[in-house]
């Protein structure tokens, strides 16, 4: 089977609070009341997470982020880890 759309897959459950970019949704954040470093993906406080614990976030949720382990598959999960990872230029 082919390996899931990371890419569309980030559109669909991730961009809306993570931004395209991956930096964060800044008006999203703001009427949060939550520092928009918190949603960063592409800064070093992620990017220094090893593909596990990422793995765990995404499954699991964090802070106000629900956890995505009943909506998508652990091969969906790996995809979405992979192309945060590219996200970072």
């Amino acid at each position: 089977a082919a390996e899931p759309d990371g890419k569309a897959l980030y559109v669909k459950n991730c961009q809306m609070c993570h931004a395209a970019d991956g930096a964060g949704n800044a008006k999203l954040a703001a009427g949060m009341k939550i520092d928009q470093a918190l949603l960063n993906l592409v800064d070093e406080e992620t990017t220094k997470k090893n593909d596990a614990d990422l793995i765990k976030v995404i499954q699991n949720g964090n802070g106000k982020m629900k956890g995505f382990k009943d909506k998508l598959s652990e091969e969906e999960i790996t995809a979405l880890v992979k192309y945060v990872r590219s996200l970072k230029k």
